[in-house]
């Protein structure tokens, strides 16, 4: 299917290759140009590192901050830009980092409730809602029900991981 047939190169990777091209291209003798490609490919290796620790910064703080920072703050810190941290989390994780991010939040209520000590405006504090009718339009979003009213004690498979072993 391929055979005499020029593909062309997306515009990132072209991007990415004009400075090898130069090089490539240049009056230099070959072990210059050779010397000066492995600098280069290293350069970009490093880059593609440190961009992938960062990514993965970002993932760790939405999770040490238990989803209650903001994600200006969460870019900001990551070194990241909103767009490609978008990218990143749509590839690799599948969603939003803004939907991970709210689940995160949310997920902390059922750490709440096992305790049985915190009364709803407690818990809707403690999760990081500014108030309760925040915390309750998002509870209803996820469960389909008011936080007064969930089963909490029903055994059904949300509730699984509620019970010890």
């Amino acid at each position: 299917a391929l055979v005499n047939r020029a593909i062309p190169f997306p515009d990132q990777i072209k991007g990415n290759l004009e400075p090898l091209i130069e090089i490539s291209n240049s009056d230099e003798d070959f072990d210059k140009k050779v010397e000066r490609l492995e600098v280069a490919l290293g350069e970009f290796i490093h880059d593609v590192d440190q961009k992938s620790h960062d990514f993965q910064r970002a993932v760790e703080l939405i999770i040490s901050t238990k989803g209650s920072q903001r994600l200006s703050e969460i870019w900001k810190q990551a070194h990241v830009s909103e767009r490609s941290l978008e990218r990143y989390f749509k590839k690799y994780i599948g969603l939003s980092p803004k939907l991970y991010s709210r689940i995160i939040r949310f997920s902390n209520i059922f750490h709440f409730i096992q305790s049985k000590n915190f009364e709803w405006t407690e818990i809707s504090f403690l999760s990081g809602f500014y108030d309760q009718s925040h915390f309750i339009k998002n509870f209803k979003e996820f469960t389909g029900e008011d936080p007064s009213e969930y089963g909490f004690d029903q055994e059904n498979m949300a509730n699984l991981f509620l019970k010890p072993g």
